[in-house]
């Protein structure tokens, strides 16, 4: 009897520390990185110009400003900026009784229009892209969608009534042709929607339109200025610079607050947080690689412990293994994390997670090459009153988290 009984217990005990649903969830941490540019550029050559409207202060990470006559050369040009045609429309709102008849009608009116503005952007340096697979599909598909809006605009002009009050300059060429170089053209179209309060008569929208619109279309022109010089500067850098990037890195954690391993994966997700955070993308990572060295055992152990074929612990060590993954990604060790990659895909915890960690894996080490480089943490000097991240595609934190897709 007292045999039995400890047997019991000892099952007892090992379906508690093993058997708990962890219940694997998704958290984000945010972590810095230098995105590395389309072209390669010898770093003696990284001198850059820029000329027309909205230029002022735009930077390109990693290269040094010249007035004129540099290595790569921006130019904006404005090729439109006004009101539409205002039109009037009404509103007509029925209160009806507990039968469903209408006992009340009533209307209002209100004015509308459109402000629409347009520029190009330019771009001329020395050409030699190297694009990833996904970076190659993004850019077919916009344009794709550029073509089409090229073709409805040209079906609206002839009878467009816009642009009644209208600032346009002459296209010009950016530069001359210089041999190797390319001019990137980027047509750009902003539009903004007003619309006056629903008022009880047409004449009283009509009277509030006329009265508003001109302080709503400085508001407009800020925005499109404002617009134009962002965009620019994310075109260059996009094909040139060394873009300073956030990047909202998925981890797994334990969910299940009875799980043995709950607190122990919150408080390693807590810590990688605070030590990622230090990451800088113009900074070296030695020291966060040294102070992470605790959770990365942490995480190595939970995939030597949890070996089993059952569910519960299948998922422990998924999590474990992705984490792995994703902090060799991360910090730029790609042979470690091709290795844990590959182990997501032969024990077919997250075959989907795995392959994509391969292709990422073999994407950077390709833009690497080509940029001569080891990590996307380059030092770099960065006047701080210019600095704009950039974000990395977020990731949503999610409740479950059964497959680790990236």
């Amino acid at each position: 009897m007292k045999n039995i009984l400890l047997l019991f217990l000892f099952i007892s005990i090992s379906f508690s520390a093993f058997g708990q649903r962890p219940n694997v969830k998704n958290k984000t941490i945010k972590i810095q990185y230098a995105a590395l540019p389309y072209n390669y550029v010898e770093p003696e050559l990284r001198t850059f110009s820029v000329s027309g409207p909205n230029t002022d202060n735009i930077a390109l990470y990693g290269w040094e400003f010249k007035e004129e006559g540099g290595t790569v050369l921006l130019k904006n040009q404005k090729r439109g900026f006004g009101v539409g045609q205002s039109t009037s429309d009404k509103k007509v709102t029925q209160t009806k009784n507990k039968e469903g008849e209408v006992t009340k009608t009533t209307t209002t009116y209100f004015v509308k229009s459109v402000t629409t503005g347009k520029w190009r952007t330019t771009i001329n340096g020395p050409r030699n892209e190297l694009l990833t697979e996904r970076q190659k599909e993004r850019l077919a598909e916009k344009k794709a969608k550029e073509e089409a809006k090229k073709k409805e605009e040209k079906k609206e002009e002839s009878d467009n009534p816009f642009l009644a009050n209208v600032e346009v300059e002459e296209e010009e060429e950016v530069a001359a042709n210089r041999e190797g170089y390319k001019t990137y053209y980027y047509n750009q179209e902003r539009k903004y929607n007003y619309e006056t309060s629903k008022l009880k008569t047409l004449s009283a929208a009509v009277a509030a339109y006329k009265a508003d619109i001109d302080i709503q279309v400085e508001g407009f022109r800020d925005e499109y200025n404002s617009s134009m010089r962002s965009y620019a500067q994310s075109q260059l850098n996009r094909n040139y610079g060394y873009t300073p990037t956030k990047a909202s890195a998925r981890f797994k954690i334990v969910g299940g607050k009875k799980h043995p391993e709950f607190k122990n994966s919150q408080d390693a997700h807590a810590a990688l947080t605070v030590i990622l955070g230090k990451m800088k993308f113009n900074e070296p990572i030695d020291q966060v690689i040294t102070e992470s060295a605790p959770v990365i055992n942490y995480y190595v152990g939970l995939k030597d412990k949890y070996t089993g074929d059952k569910k519960p612990e299948k998922k422990v060590r998924m999590m474990a293994l992705y984490n792995l993954a994703q902090y060799y990604y991360y910090t730029d060790q790609l042979e470690k994390c091709k290795e844990y990659a590959q182990v997501l895909i032969d024990t077919k915890l997250d075959k989907p997670g795995g392959k994509r960690f391969l292709k990422d894996c073999e994407d950077l080490e390709k833009q690497l090459a080509h940029h001569k480089l080891e990590t996307r943490h380059i030092i770099l000097e960065v006047d701080e009153s210019t600095l704009e991240f950039a974000e990395e595609e977020g990731e949503e934190e999610t409740e479950e988290a059964d497959s680790g897709n990236k």
